[in-house]
């Protein structure tokens, strides 16, 4: 699994230092959601989401995490999650 540098539009692989990482892992992550997002959508309606269906959900479901990530609350959440599925 690889890490990279990455740009602010989503571009990768830079060879000067960014200041931003990404890689295989989250991207496998996020490949898993996209699948499950338009799995969801053809059970309920029997299509995929529309780009704009799409983006609008992302912007919905990720309201306030932005705020987490800068303060350190994401960690923190992911670390009661995981001792409420022990």
């Amino acid at each position: 699994m690889g890490w990279w540098q990455a740009g602010p539009n989503g571009s990768s692989l830079h060879t000067e230092d960014t200041g931003m990482v990404w890689g295989d892992g989250p991207a496998d992550h996020v490949d898993i959601m996209f699948d499950r997002v338009v799995e969801a959508f053809l059970e309920a309606w029997g299509r995929p989401p529309t780009p704009e269906e799409y983006e609008a959900g992302l912007k919905f479901g990720h309201e306030g995490r932005m705020e987490d990530l800068a303060t350190g609350a994401a960690v923190e959440r992911l670390r009661v999650k995981k001792r409420l599925a022990l």
